[in-house]
């Protein structure tokens, strides 16, 4: 308004709040801040984000999130992020950690219009220092402009830990294995929680890969659950 950015709605949800750092002309920053303990067993986290036209919105992570193991269960987390014609969003978003036993589906949805640009850098981390991997996750990255595909991304990763049939075991993705930090017949997964005795392929113990971490970022224009808006 008048060449300078009003922030016209900063509702928070259970999740996160959104805590305004500074508006300068036509440039705003704002802080997705956590209150509360996430992400756990049957957490749905959504977040919605729009960007008025001309306006550049930078959003900073201060800390980073972790999704615990969810013992049986699965959590969400989703952000739609809608930007104007004119208008650029930056989201370096800091570091997403999925436990050990996490079932955690992750979707990322930006919809450009006209000249509007995204920034968007994404580190996804499977498992915790002392932890071979973690998950499983699917990953999910789409972006459109005025309709139109831009990029559509699918991945799944990390170790399923959840009873199977004896004789066989599970994973998905990465090449991740149970942890060699155990006998082949302990009947333990890397999260070290107790699974089906598993008969070994080969003598002694499992082998392990180390824990995968990518790293992605989305330039785009250039050339049920508690919602989060933010406008």
């Amino acid at each position: 308004v008048g060449g300078r950015v009003r922030l016209t709605d900063l509702a928070g949800g259970t999740y996160l709040r959104a805590q305004p750092l500074g508006v300068r002309g036509d440039t705003a920053r704002v802080a997705l801040l956590g209150t509360y303990a996430l992400l756990l067993a049957g957490d749905d986290l959504r977040m919605e984000i729009t960007v008025g036209p001309g306006v550049w919105l930078e959003l900073v992570e201060p800390s980073g999130m972790v999704a615990y193991d969810a013992r049986g269960g699965a959590a969400s987390w989703r952000a739609d992020l809608n930007v104007a014609d004119g208008a650029c969003l930056v989201w370096r978003g800091a570091p997403f950690v999925v436990t050990a036993g996490a079932d955690i589906t992750r979707e990322t949805r930006v919809r450009l219009s006209g000249s509007g640009r995204a920034l968007v850098h994404e580190t996804l981390v499977l498992g915790r220092s002392y932890e071979s991997s973690g998950g499983p996750l699917r990953s999910v990255t789409r972006a459109d402009v005025d309709g139109r595909p831009l990029l559509w991304r699918t991945s799944t990763c990390g170790i399923r830990c959840c009873p199977r049939p004896p004789g066989s075991w599970a994973a998905t993705g990465c090449r991740a294995r149970p942890s060699c930090s155990a006998p082949a017949r302990s009947g333990r997964w890397a999260c070290g929680r107790p699974c089906c005795t598993v008969p070994a392929p080969w003598p002694g113990r499992w082998r392990s890969t180390p824990t995968r971490r990518t790293r992605g970022s989305l330039t785009p224009g250039s050339g049920g659950g508690r919602s989060s808006p933010i406008r």
